[in-house]
């Protein structure tokens, strides 16, 4: 209602009173004093994912990510986790295409510590040959089990579908024959390539004095040397025609996907495409959800995205069903998606589209852990700690004209 959309326009910007300052070595500091309650957000951002990766690397990048936890010079095996759990905290990791990120929250009276664990596993890992090697059977047991998973197979038959250069194209886990070959001298090579002061950014929100906090950050990296590593990416070209993919699995249900290409994260038309894809098939009211799941009840489920990395990414519908209905199901999908494009959509669509994209996004950023997420993301994606602000801004000031410009394209 219209108390809410107040509420949200005029929330604190997730830029605001944020001190940006990059050390001589190029390592980027993020802080924000933030007191809405005796909790700290430790981050540590670097600017590799697995579209980095050269050909002999695939999957290097989140296994990096499981070789951080296992043991640095100081700490050993499972005592880095430990040693934020023993102080009332949580610890995790993440990697995608483009980033990597470790991460931990904490009472903020040990801000501190999780600064000194998470800088430890970042710069200090000794990437043990047993250790490498357990962690290898590990992966390769995540990779046969995402091969049970249907919208896990699903998603790596799209991305291969979608990009032939890109290398968006390949899993972020890798292949069982790339993670079976990972050496120490390949994890090793792969870490003192990318993880480089002028590659990192750290990331604290919470209850913390910025200038203390900045001056630990200093004392721990000041003294790191750069590193000479840059991305180099092929660039997709221009898809021609429709491509299809078909893969027979002793899945109970099928599933399936009905993707376009889109745009980069920072693309003018990337909060366009957003909106578009929340009328299309996201809450229960979109288009997709009452046309296709609701009145004609041909599939058990079915969403609409528009995904958004650093390069290009893609925009589309996935829905699950019996594989009898899967095609009569993308006849219907391809019909809606095809009307955003020849009539604009309702005054009470964008609003109500708008109103749940901001509330959504504000949800996000309530807590300190949100919050920092949002920094070291909007910088890392998009070159701009303010990105998400302004984002929000595009988003409120949209028009149906808009919409229905960007569906054309």
């Amino acid at each position: 209602d219209g108390s809410m959309m107040h509420e949200y326009r005029y929330a604190a910007p997730v830029s605001a009173d944020v001190r940006v300052e990059r050390l001589p070595n190029g390592l980027t500091v993020l802080l924000r004093e933030v007191r809405i309650a005796p909790v700290a957000e430790v981050q540590i951002w670097a600017g590799v994912g697995s579209a980095d990766e050269r050909d002999h690397e695939r999957g290097l990048a989140h296994f990096h990510e499981h070789m951080l936890f296992k043991g640095t010079e100081r700490r050993g095996v499972g005592e880095i986790a430990g040693a934020i759990e023993g102080a009332g905290g949580r610890i995790n990791a993440f990697t995608s295409f483009d980033v990597t990120c470790y991460h931990a929250t904490l009472p903020s009276d040990v801000a501190a510590l999780g600064l000194d664990v998470l800088s430890d596993a970042v710069r200090a890992s000794v990437f043990d040959p047993e250790e490498v090697a357990r962690e290898v059977d590990v992966v390769l047991e995540e990779i046969n089990r995402s091969e049970d998973e249907p919208h896990s197979v699903l998603s790596d038959a799209l991305f291969a579908s979608a990009y032939r250069t890109h290398p968006y194209r390949l899993p972020i886990l890798g292949t069982p024959e790339s993670v079976g070959s990972f050496t120490r001298e390949k994890v090793r090579a792969f870490y003192e390539r990318w993880y480089t002061p002028e590659n990192l950014v750290v990331v604290v929100v919470g209850d913390i004095d910025a200038a203390d906090m900045l001056g630990k950050v200093e004392a721990i990296f000041g003294d790191d040397a750069r590193g000479e590593a840059e991305r180099a990416r092929p660039e997709e070209p221009p898809q021609e025609g429709v491509r299809s993919a078909l893969l027979a699995r002793p899945f109970e249900r099928a599933c399936a996907d009905a993707s376009w290409p889109a745009v980069a994260l920072p693309h003018p038309d990337a909060p366009a495409l957003d909106l578009l894809a929340f009328i299309l098939g996201e809450g229960d009211s979109s288009r997709l959800v009452r046309g296709v799941k609701e009145e004609r009840g041909i599939v058990d489920r079915v969403d609409a995205s528009c995904y958004t990395p650093r390069d290009p990414g893609l925009f589309g519908a996935t829905w699950d069903a019996g594989a009898d209905q899967i095609l009569p199901a993308l006849e219907q999908i391809v019909t809606e998606t095809e009307r955003l494009r020849r009539e604009p959509v309702s005054v009470e669509e964008l609003e109500k589209a708008q109103l749940n994209f901001i509330a959504s996004r504000a949800w996000e950023r309530e807590s300190v852990s949100g919050m920092a997420r949002k920094l070291g993301s909007s910088l890392l994606h998009a070159g701009d700690i303010a990105f998400e602000d302004t984002y929000l801004e595009r988003v409120r000031n949209m028009t149906r004209e808009d919409l229905m410009a960007t569906a054309e394209k």
